[in-house]
């Protein structure tokens, strides 16, 4: 009896050992979830952490009970990380200050500002607040809607900049992220020093920069057709975005894990050359030493790649996963897309829970989760199609396309109530010129 306890335990080890960092994530990201429905208070769910990683001692020796621990514990950990961000739980908070009028309030502009016809709608990390004539500490997330038709305004407020902001404040409007816990429209806006992080501040500049440059050098809308799909920026010029939803291509210009892809390919093949000539013989140190220096290369190219479309959730998702499969080869270790995945949102939701209720991370990562999932069962499918000319290639194409589509198609639905019948055609078409 003994013999059989230990081989099941052994076989559950085996089973979960590859997948371990999964059903950890897994459990974090339920317990977020959790404390987002539950609005669990911090001090009922501190006790609950230590009493599990107190239970995880006695479970030393029973592989299946310690494994159901640490995901409880895990649960409770991800619902302590939400509550502690949670603004409903900030005294401070300006969510209680809703509907006050002439309210003013200071804070930083924390993104670049986003375009719409011709207004600018700024993110404001609130600091204080004035009140009877005196500063007060305040909290929260504001979304300000003001004049303008520039992203960067040189007589406007940009991202880094300290604001003064006066105006009715209201609840969140419509396309608000959960962060955001109040609004103002159209408010009485002063522009103090700038305190932003110099380097975002930096690769936001040189990515208009660069916007400005294609611009002046192609005519509409061939221009904001590049800046979308390059550098991930709309530009008034030609508004997009309704159009690739209407035919369901707004991945294209969108921050998306094929075009790191892509980038690091042409990169890699741009510098190979660099590291010596084709059959040239090397020692397993200068190998290891040239692998390094390859990868060191393209990471550093990802990473600025990841800045310059906007540092947004879905491109952070794409440029870590792209970091992972670069530095995977040097260190000896296989890439696992599932692991990867995990490890991504992990960080992001540690740094910040909110992102998981961002619709362009659910995109890229259900979208990305879908392709490793269904590729393989439209390929057979599809296998009729081999007697074709490229069929191997045109398989492929559209094996993946339609495991994304299916995949993302009810995140689609439901965030953006509109269903595109020729979106697969569509992508079929244009997934392949992208590359």
């Amino acid at each position: 009896m003994q013999q059989q306890n230990i081989t099941a335990s052994s076989t559950w080890n085996w089973n979960t050992r590859g997948l371990l960092l999964v059903f950890v994530v897994a459990a974090w990201i339920v317990g977020i979830i959790a404390g987002s429905l539950l609005s669990l208070p911090m001090f009922t769910l501190v006790p609950g952490v230590i009493a599990a990683l107190l239970f995880l001692i006695p479970l030393r020796h029973d592989a299946r009970g310690r494994l159901i621990m640490l995901l409880i514990m895990c649960a409770l950990l991800g619902a302590s990380r939400y509550a502690l961000a949670s603004p409903l739980n900030d005294a401070h908070s300006i969510h209680s200050l809703i509907g006050t009028k002439k309210l003013t309030l200071q804070g930083m502009v924390v993104d670049e500002p986003k375009l719409s016809a011709r207004s600018r709608t700024l993110v404001v990390s609130v600091s204080e607040v004035q009140q009877h004539g005196m500063w007060q500490p305040a909290d929260g997330q504001l979304s300000v809607l003001a004049l303008g038709t520039q992203v960067e305004d040189p007589y406007g407020a940009n991202y880094g900049d300290v604001v003064e902001v006066q105006g009715t404040l209201q609840a969140p409007q419509g396309h608000s992220s959960i962060e955001t816990v109040a609004s103002m429209a159209f408010p009485r806006i002063t522009v103090d020093q700038n305190q932003g992080n110099p380097i975002l501040a930096f690769f936001y500049h040189l990515r208009l920069l660069l916007a400005n440059v294609i611009a002046q050098s192609l005519p509409q809308p061939e221009a904001a057709l590049l800046i979308a799909l390059a550098l991930s920026l709309r530009t008034p010029a030609l508004q997009l975005t309704t159009i690739f939803n209407a035919i369901g291509c707004a991945h294209l210009i969108a921050p998306s894990g094929y075009k790191v892809t892509v980038f690091t390919a042409l990169i890699s093949t741009g510098i190979k050359p660099m590291f010596g000539s084709k059959g040239t013989r090397l020692l397993p140190a200068q190998r290891r030493r040239q692998q390094w220096m390859v990868a060191g290369i393209v990471a550093i190219s990802v990473v600025v790649y990841t800045l310059l479309s906007g540092a947004v959730p879905a491109a952070l998702r794409a440029g870590m996963m792209g970091m992972m499969l670069v530095i995977a080869k040097p260190l000896g270790r296989r890439y696992n897309v599932y692991t990867a995945l995990a490890l991504v949102a992990f960080l992001l939701s540690v740094i910040d829970p909110f992102v998981l209720w961002d619709i362009g991370f659910q995109l890229s990562f259900v979208g990305t989760l879908g392709i490793v999932l269904l590729t393989s069962y439209f390929e057979r499918l599809l296998t009729p199609l081999s007697h074709l000319p490229f069929s191997h290639t045109i398989i492929e194409i559209v094996a993946v396309t339609l495991a994304a589509q299916v995949a993302t198609l009810p995140l689609i639905a439901v965030t953006f109530q509109t269903v595109s019948f020729i979106s697969p055609i569509a992508n079929i078409v244009t997934v392949p010129l992208l590359g």
